[in-house]
């Protein structure tokens, strides 16, 4: 009798330990599932019939989670979708009958090609961090943070409506056109004329709904789960603070890479994005890591000067001079949204916090007043 409950117990005892045990694994599968980036051309969303022709003369179905690189055409079919990640934060979405390349990938020098149909570009811009767009010899600069619509015909016509934002046609000198405009193009000439921004299709629907559900997504980012990743990858060299406005995060609840931004802030189609990185109490050295060393003698290439390298790093208000001339800081790079929300000292090492409890006395008889005799 005495033998069985002991090893009623060991076996009880043996239960909880493996229950421990896969609990523990599970966590760490939980975490490493959350993959950091602040690359472009992952593929987030593919809808109906969408292929891609890389390199080689190869070609091939389409799928989530394949990753778009610079000359590789992608192509929807009539019921075709796809959703493809630029810089972090901004988003490419491919209508049907539709099809693009990305002539540059690099987080501050985007480059696409429309070669016709539709696509809606959600993108964040500022100066020094814009996006190029071409459509055969049409040439469009997005130039702040907005949403965009470029319509692209095999004859080389094409034209661009800016939802929200603000973008240059042709030269780099011409006038920049903002919302609630659509720039046409005709293959010599660009004009500008007005339109309903109020009036929108199946299509501009789908990209507002998207542009939500993945907001929604990156308020469910949670600093437990999130810290350690985000760490390893920094550590990892996958990212820093000067290269972009935030982080791409996938998301393996649900299948999907979401946003993390440096700051508090919104979607271009103002959707939130809920906590910024400054509270996923990563260590200090990296809010204070040191700004890249800036390179004399290159950073530009043909008709737009590339952003210079920041010489401020987020908490440090030190500024250095190169060669007489002041640098941007990383924190002036972000657009104002988010910028102005950016502490400007790191946050300290996360406290724990005990509740706290108060002791139960037990009563005691308040002591009686004593009196002197007379």
């Amino acid at each position: 009798m005495h033998s069985r409950a002991l090893l009623g117990i060991s076996v009880v005892t043996v239960l909880i330990g493996l229950a421990g045990s896969f609990q523990c694994i599970a966590q760490a599968t939980t975490a490493d599932k959350y993959l950091i980036t602040a690359k472009a051309g992952g593929v987030n969303l593919v809808e109906g019939d969408v292929t891609i022709s890389r390199a080689g003369g190869r070609s091939g179905l389409l799928i989530k989670g394949d990753e778009v690189q610079i000359g590789e055409r992608v192509s929807t079919g009539v019921d075709g979708r796809a959703e493809i990640l630029m810089n972090p934060g901004s988003f490419i979405r491919l209508g049907p009958d539709s099809s693009f390349e990305f002539a540059s990938t690099d987080l501050d020098d985007v480059r696409l090609k429309m070669h016709k149909g539709s696509a809606i570009l959600e993108v964040f811009g500022t100066e020094g961090f814009h996006v190029d767009l071409s459509a055969d010899t049409a040439r469009f600069t997005l130039l702040e943070t907005g949403v965009y619509r470029i319509n692209a015909s095999p004859n080389g016509t094409s034209n661009i409506a800016v939802w929200k934002g603000k973008l240059r046609a042709g030269l780099e000198d011409s006038d920049s056109v903002g919302r609630g405009k659509i720039v046409s193009f005709d293959g010599k000439t660009y004009t500008v004329t007005k339109f309903d921004r109020d009036d929108q299709d199946a299509f501009a629907m789908w990209s507002r709904d998207r542009s939500k559900e993945l907001s929604k997504i990156s308020s469910t980012l949670r600093p437990d789960r999130l810290r350690d990743p985000l760490i390893n990858s920094f550590y990892g060299g996958r990212w820093d603070l000067f290269n972009s406005f935030g982080l791409w995060v996938y998301d393996p609840f649900f299948r999907s890479f979401c946003f993390l931004p440096f700051g508090y802030g919104s979607s271009p189609y103002g959707f939130g994005f809920g906590r910024p990185i400054w509270y996923y109490n990563l260590p200090v050295a990296i809010y204070n890591v040191p700004p890249p060393v800036s390179t004399t003698g290159s950073g530009k290439r043909a008709g737009r000067d590339r952003p210079s390298e920041p010489t401020r790093s987020i908490g440090n208000t030190q500024r250095s001079r190169d060669a007489g001339d002041s640098k941007r800081s990383a924190r002036d790079s972000i657009p104002g949204t988010i910028r102005d929300t950016i502490p400007r000292s790191a946050p300290a090492e996360p406290r724990i916090y005990v509740p706290r409890v108060e002791p139960v006395m037990p009563s005691v008889p308040a002591p009686t007043k004593r009196t002197r005799d007379n």
